[in-house]
């Protein structure tokens, strides 16, 4: 089949906005989250509460999940993935450690997790740690 850039150009014209609008419901959509409607799951030591997670409007993947880790604990082992994550600490504190180097943070303070960068947390008490966590990009 031999096409005109013109005839080229009008076809490939008439099919975006027929991909614009499949791909932009895939994003995660406005809403209001209410906190004490979200289901809690229980660990061991730890409460948690997935507040938003899919896709932003450009395709990065987006979660923010609310922590309450009890004092003396860790969620998990220190680790590494592909994505950033922030920690924004609500109440009490936790120590970071991040590429070996550990640092405690109290409430309304941040630590930024670079893409790559091996850490971890720990609640070095003597209450509970309640902290929100924000992950961009794939977290594996």
């Amino acid at each position: 089949m031999n096409l005109s850039r013109r005839e080229l150009s009008a076809l490939l014209t008439a099919g975006l906005p027929m991909q614009a609008a499949q791909t932009s419901t895939e994003h995660i959509p406005s809403k209001v989250y209410v906190f004490d409607q979200l289901p809690v799951r229980h660990g061991d030591a730890l409460e948690y509460r997935s507040l938003v997670d899919g896709k932003t409007v450009d395709g990065c993947k987006f979660s923010v999940h609310e922590s309450a880790l009890q004092a003396g604990h860790e969620p998990h082992p220190a680790h590494h993935h592909n994505g950033e994550e922030m920690f924004l600490m609500l109440d009490g504190a936790l120590d970071v450690t991040i590429n070996g180097k550990t640092s405690r943070i109290t409430k309304g303070s941040v630590a930024f997790i670079g893409s790559g960068d091996q850490h971890g947390v720990r609640n070095p008490g003597p209450g509970l740690a309640k902290y929100f966590v924000v992950e961009l990009g794939p977290q594996r």
